[in-house]
């Protein structure tokens, strides 16, 4: 589903929540550096990771993902619910990528999870919502979702 509103009032609306979640602070309890063995658990993406590291530093959360067709993908969150201006790419239904795209993105707490999400501007002056949420359970499992507006992409549990 794509969303039509002017590119800030849309940022506003879509990362305001944000703001108001980035008074919860979290922990990750039973973290581990290093992921040996990742499953996907559901998503409409083909592929997923196989491992990930985890870094935590202060509010800062590096989330590192290796693939079997593109590597390492490393992301960096500041888990501080500030809504920073970025770019990012987006996948056309035809194949076609559409880069370096205006978005603005906030990273925040809420219910015990990080969430990440992103709000990319199109160039039909319409934009897509990307969350992406990271759970560490008590048994030390680390489970990952990545959606973009209302459909699960990926889900995963590493272990």
């Amino acid at each position: 589903m794509k969303h039509y509103l002017a590119p800030t009032l849309a940022a506003c609306i879509a990362l305001g929540f944000a703001v108001e979640a980035s008074g919860e602070t979290g922990t990750l309890n039973h973290i581990r550096s290093s992921y040996d063995t990742c499953q996907k658990t559901g998503g409409d993406m083909s592929e997923f990771f196989e491992s990930a590291k985890v870094n935590v530093d202060g509010d800062t959360v590096t989330f590192a993902t290796k693939t079997k067709e593109h590597g390492v993908i490393e992301m960096v969150w500041d888990v501080d619910g500030i809504v920073r201006r970025g770019e990012d790419h987006h996948h056309l239904a035809d194949g076609t990528v559409l880069p370096f795209l205006p978005a603005h993105e906030a990273t925040f707490w809420k219910d015990g999870s990080i969430v990440r999400e992103e709000v990319t501007f199109l160039p039909d002056n319409t934009f897509v919502l990307e969350t992406n949420t990271l759970t560490i359970a008590e048994d030390g499992a680390l489970d990952y979702k990545l959606e973009l507006d209302e459909t699960l992409l990926l889900s995963a549990t590493c272990s």
